[in-house]
C-alpha cells in the first residue's frame, strides 16, 4: 500500500528537463500584512513510497486552522493535484486564512495515514502611534 514519506510546502514546484524535482520558496512560515486574507497559491509536495504497479491512489488534501476547523478552497478550482513518478504536487488556490497561529496542511494517499506540514501564520499589523511623555 502506498504511503507518504514526507510533505513540504513551497511557492512553486516543477520538474526540470532532467526530470529533477525543483522547489522554489520552501515555506516554513507565512508573514502576512493583515488578516483575514485568502492565500492566493501554495504548493504541497509529497514523496510517496511503496506504490504497487497499477495501484490507484486516493489522494486527499486537508487544511486545519489554529482553532482546529478543517477548511477548503472557495470553489472546485481550489486544488489541482498531479502525480509524477513518486511525487505528488498539489497546488492550493484561494484558501482563507483568518487567524494567527499554526495551520496544518495535510495530505494522504491511504485512509490510515495523514502526513502534514505545520505552517505558523503571523500578521504584521500597521504600526500604531504611541503616546509618550
Amino acid at each position: 500500500m502506498a504511503c507518504v514519506e514526507w510533505v513540504m510546502a513551497c511557492d512553486l514546484a516543477y520538474f526540470d528537463r532532467e526530470a529533477r524535482l525543483c522547489m522554489v520558496g520552501v515555506t516554513r512560515h507565512l508573514l502576512l500584512p493583515s488578516l483575514p486574507v485568502r492565500l492566493r497559491e501554495l504548493m504541497l509536495v509529497a514523496h510517496i513510497t511503496d506504490v504497487r504497479p497499477g495501484e490507484r491512489l486516493s489522494i486527499g488534501v486537508a487544511v486545519s486552522t489554529p482553532g482546529g476547523q478543517w477548511i477548503g478552497p472557495s470553489d472546485d478550482e481550489g486544488i489541482h493535484i498531479e502525480v509524477v513518478d513518486e511525487y505528488i504536487l498539489a497546488k492550493l488556490h484561494d484558501f482563507p486564512l483568518t487567524d494567527e497561529g499554526t495551520y496544518r496542511f495535510a495530505l494522504r494517499v491511504n485512509p490510515e495515514q495523514l502526513v502534514a506540514v505545520d505552517i505558523p501564520v503571523f500578521s504584521i499589523s500597521p504600526s500604531v502611534p504611541a503616546e509618550y511623555h
